[in-house]
């Protein structure tokens, strides 16, 4: 089912919205690093700047929030699959993310470290990479059901809560860091968005709740890890551990815009190469639930 005019607007226009609060937090946070950080104590310097950050951030993920609940939900489109060519951009995701995941096993590997949290995060990657690759082959009839798809989507959310474990209790980076603080709540933004193609792979989707989902990741990814790219760059990071999870975070930023971008146009879901609806009618109770 396509999206219907009103509802195709105004997923459009929270789209817009998103995209220009992504670039404006990256750019303001870029200069955040560059000009307001001191590395030596590892805080911001200027309070006030650190204020009008920090409620730009903030205001910018309620506002998606609310854009995006204002949207109606009846005949929205928020089918997980990119626009044509189907599934190219869940294949790059997929390089990225298994790159990250190498990178941060030879890391443990470097640094001594070989317990099961470490082996687990790195599994958990690998299975990440799987997932997102899933997409492109089940484009082409490749693959198995969506239900062993939501398995590995499942996999994804347990690699980024990982992460964000070892940068919680990372002692040697103090906790109010805004390096930190940055990178976990665009982590967390994945998260709810890998969530949000999850459900629709079992058949429990929420159309609003992946536009809000999609439109914060895409704003919050960029706003956390292009800064931290761009510093990281300049002047390299202690711990390569929080360069290479910004990546990441770009990278499945850079797939929520993908979402964003299917969901505005609302053409996706007749198309041969989306993923088929789910075969149970349970569309009127998960409306009923909404409300």
């Amino acid at each position: 089912m396509k999206s219907t005019p009103s509802s195709r607007m105004c997923a459009r226009l929270c789209a817009a919205i998103a995209a220009i609060l992504a670039a404006v937090g990256a750019i303001f946070g870029s200069l955040m690093l560059l000009v307001n950080y001191d590395a030596g104590v590892g805080y911001f310097k200027s309070n006030a700047l650190t204020v009008i950050f920090t409620l730009f951030y903030v205001g910018g993920v309620i506002w998606l929030l609310l854009s995006a609940f204002i949207v109606k939900k009846d005949g929205l489109n928020t089918t997980p699959a990119s626009d044509k060519p189907n599934g190219v951009f869940e294949l790059i995701a997929a390089a990225t993310v298994l790159a990250v995941s190498v990178i941060w096993g030879i890391l443990y590997f470097v640094n001594g470290q070989s317990d099961t949290v470490a082996v687990a995060t790195v599994a958990c990657g690998i299975l990440s990479a799987f997932y997102f690759a899933s997409f492109f082959f089940r484009a082409r009839k490749a693959v198995p059901t969506a239900n062993v798809v939501a398995l590995l989507g499942f996999a994804t959310v347990l690699w980024l809560i990982s992460i964000v474990a070892y940068m919680y209790f990372d002692n040697f980076v103090t906790m109010n860091s805004p390096i930190k603080t940055l990178l976990v709540f665009g982590l967390a933004a994945e998260m709810f968005a890998t969530l949000a193609d999850v459900r629709h792979l079992i058949g429990r989707q929420l159309p609003r709740y992946s536009l809000g989902a999609h439109s914060i990741a895409l704003f919050c990814g960029c706003a956390s890890s292009i800064p931290v790219i761009i510093y990281g760059i300049i002047s390299p990071l202690a711990d390569p551990h929080y360069t290479a999870a910004a990546f990441a975070v770009l990278g499945l930023s850079a797939l929520s815009g993908v979402r964003l971008y299917t969901i505005a146009r609302g053409e996706c879901s007749d198309s041969p190469d989306a993923f088929p609806e789910p075969t149970v009618d349970i569309q009127e109770e998960t409306t009923e639930q909404c409300e």
